[in-house]
């Protein structure tokens, strides 16, 4: 069985028990974290475990690439996701099928209430520069 097989086959155990989200969700967040590694190592060179906070200053910025900044909101919303929260119930779904890892630091509620989604989401479509729109709720 070859790990794309079985990624789809946690996502299938997900969907039995949780059906709160789309299936693209969990494969969006797989390529958002692997966004995140990268980006963290291009600037860092060093292993480093991704706080909540960075995971989803990169999950942004990757739904802003990926779908565009006037279109991420919607893509996002269309699969359940309308909050931070939400977020952290997609990780913590796939920390429970062993897909990615949390350190006993690490809580569900480290993704609570981390930025406005509706403000992030909704102010690119409100601002002519939405391409230079980047994450500012990271300081």
């Amino acid at each position: 069985m070859n790990i794309n097989h079985m990624f789809e086959e946690s996502i299938r155990n997900i969907m039995h028990r949780d059906d709160r989200y789309a299936s693209d969700a969990y494969f969006f967040m797989k390529e958002a974290l692997d966004y995140a590694i990268k980006e963290y190592r291009e600037k860092n060179k060093s292993p480093h475990h991704l706080s909540a906070a960075e995971l989803l200053d990169a999950i942004v910025k990757y739904a802003f690439e990926t779908f565009s900044p006037y279109l991420a909101g919607t893509v996002l919303r269309e699969w359940g996701i309308t909050e931070t929260m939400d977020f952290g119930n997609i990780v913590y779904n796939l920390i429970d099928e062993q897909i990615f890892s949390a350190s006993a630091e690490d809580s569900p509620d480290d993704f609570k209430d981390v930025f406005d989604f509706e403000k992030v989401f909704e102010e690119p479509l409100k601002t002519s520069k939405a391409q230079k729109h980047t994450p500012h709720f990271i300081e």
